[in-house]
């Protein structure tokens, strides 16, 4: 320690700093009071109180010591102010705002979106009439498009407001078009783009099989077979006025076989006398059930054979679903009987193969 001491310059030493700062301020002071003297009191202590700072000054330049602990101190301290730049407040702007933006876009990515599902059913007696079903939430601004190769949409195909926001349940709206020979053969990809409740867009391409395509051609074809037997019977009756009216049907719908989601079913007329013409199942709601033939007879009477089957999905054990039979009696009038299947019951109890579904109309 002693040899460190004897290599410190004295006037780096404290006792170097003081004096040589004593020196420097006696030595103002006789100069200012010689150059001030018969000057007035108050000047001559401003001038003295000048002197004795600037004296300060010139000490703490001098001396090491002095400087280290004030002028270098000093920038030190100013150093750690955090003083706001233009680039610091830009800075602080931009991570606030990426913030909120993550936190907007995870609010949206939450949002339910609606659940699309097209059919080729002709529901209200009308030729190449479509139907899309929203299974999930609603949307706003629906607009369906497609390749005009496969299918052909009768005008702009719009929808304002599709579904219930709170979601549930199922909507469809129909829609008029033409499927192509392509089209037929492979298939329809329809295109469709809306928006979510938060204003977000978003599109989503729905395949329709060409066999649902084929389906609904053959059930067009049906139907006009029909609409001219039918005319054919209005002209018929008109020639011969006396002939008894025939008597309407008498259904019973039998459940033979309600294991498992294939479920089968028999249609009977129990009226010897009564026939029927276009007999036609539906199950609604859309969604509930997929038909595995197509529960259709041109003519209905007490020997026809009236089994049909298909498929019941998850939605329809656990909403239940009503089957609806249509049909025309001789004189071209619609008439239609409906039986309610109730929801599956739960895993843990049996189910109840008592009730037949005998019901007659």
């Amino acid at each position: 320690m002693a040899q460190s001491n004897r290599e410190v310059p004295f006037t780096q030493t404290n006792l170097g700093a003081t004096v040589i700062g004593g020196i420097i301020l006696l030595g103002l002071s006789i100069l200012i009071n010689a150059l001030i003297d018969g000057s007035p009191v108050i000047a001559r202590v401003a001038v003295v109180l000048g002197a004795t700072v600037l004296g300060l000054l010139a000490a703490s330049i001098a001396s090491a010591r002095w400087r280290a602990r004030t002028w270098i101190s000093l920038g030190r301290w100013l150093r750690g102010l955090d003083v706001l730049t233009n680039k610091r407040r830009e800075a602080i702007r931009q991570e606030g705002y990426e913030a909120r933006s993550a936190e907007i876009e995870q609010e949206r990515a939450i949002v339910r979106q609606p659940a699309w599902r097209f059919e080729a059913r002709d529901a209200l007696g009308e030729r190449d009439l479509f139907w899309l079903h929203n299974h999930g939430y609603g949307a706003t601004d629906v607009h369906v498009s497609c390749d005009p190769e496969f299918f052909t949409t009768d005008g702009d195909v719009f929808f304002r407001d599709f579904g219930n926001s709170g979601g549930g349940g199922s909507t469809g709206k129909w829609f008029k078009g033409y499927p192509t020979k392509r089209g037929l053969k492979e298939g329809v990809i329809f295109t469709v783009r809306w928006r979510d409740t938060n204003g977000d867009a978003h599109q989503k391409e729905v395949f329709l099989p060409p066999i649902e395509l084929e389906s609904a051609q053959e059930r067009a074809l049906r139907e006009a077979h029909m609409k001219g037997k039918a005319e054919g019977a209005r002209e018929a009756r008109a020639e011969s006025a006396t002939k008894l009216p025939t008597p309407a049907p008498r259904w019973t719908l039998t459940a033979l076989d309600r294991s498992g989601s294939r479920r089968t079913w028999h249609l009977r007329n129990l009226i010897r006398e009564s026939v029927v013409n276009h007999v036609r199942v539906d199950v609604e709601p859309a969604g509930a059930f997929i038909h595995e033939d197509g529960a259709f007879w041109t003519v209905f009477d007490e020997a026809t054979d009236g089994t049909f089957s298909g498929r019941v999905t998850d939605y329809g054990a656990r909403k239940g679903f009503e089957i609806t039979v249509w049909w025309k009696d001789a004189e071209g009038e619609s008439f239609f009987r409906t039986w309610t299947e109730p929801p599956s019951p739960e895993k843990d109890e049996e189910p109840d193969l008592s009730d037949v579904w005998d019901t007659p109309s």
